[in-house]
């Protein structure tokens, strides 16, 4: 069975995979894909320096995704080319690597997957959705980004519309921080081999990390 996980940058949808990855599943993260074949895919390369000019080249005429983020970054209609001319080159890729995968089920996390037309390729597709301060706090963290381009990437409330539409399942997401008196406290919480916590996670249906 393939599966689709799909929700805005910084949503957490790589976290869902690779949860299902260490129970088994095959994991395909299409993110990685896409900088795979940024640095290999000659036909994407000639695509992308017809579209956006040799600017976008280093030194060793590889394609140089800080100067191309930051054209379509500030750019509307260029996200817009990149995401077409990119979309062709990652699905081929991920139908590639369906196939030669030998697990039985295998999960394909997304940031564009309903757009990019890979629906069709899941049994079923699961959105993950997390409120805005969050998203723009993982944007910044994983992508060493400003808090304006980050707030640009979690700010695309149209897409992430059509995924919790287009989603046959949907899981919000949201962190809280709270700090803790003492030691004292946190072993008190976490209880006797963590039966305290794994009860409050039950009752709740919130994760809890004591750190």
């Amino acid at each position: 069975m393939v599966i689709g996980i799909t929700g805005g940058s910084g949503c957490g949808t790589s976290s869902v995979g690779k949860i299902l990855e260490e129970n088994g599943w095959g994991f395909i993260d299409c993110d990685a894909v896409y900088h795979k074949i940024l640095a290999s895919d000659e036909n994407l390369k000639a695509d992308l320096v017809s579209r956006f000019g040799n600017g976008i080249l280093n030194s060793e005429n590889l394609i140089n995704r800080k100067a191309l983020g930051g054209i379509v970054f500030s750019d509307e209609q260029a996200l817009l080319d990149l995401n077409r001319i990119t979309h062709g080159y990652i699905t081929e890729k991920v139908i590639e690597l369906i196939s030669e995968s030998d697990k039985v089920d295998i999960a394909i996390e997304a940031v564009e997957l309903i757009e990019s037309g890979m629906k069709p390729l899941c049994a079923a597709v699961v959105g993950v959705l997390a409120d805005r301060e969050t998203r723009i706090a993982r944007i910044m963290a994983r992508d060493s980004i400003s808090k304006e381009n980050a707030e640009k990437l979690a700010k695309n409330i149209v897409a992430l519309s059509i995924q919790k539409v287009a989603a046959d399942h949907v899981a919000e997401t949201t962190i809280s921080v709270v700090q803790l008196p003492s030691d004292e406290m946190k072993g008190r919480i976490i209880g006797r081999e963590g039966r305290n916590i794994r009860t409050l996670e039950t009752m709740t249906g919130v994760e809890l990390i004591i750190d």
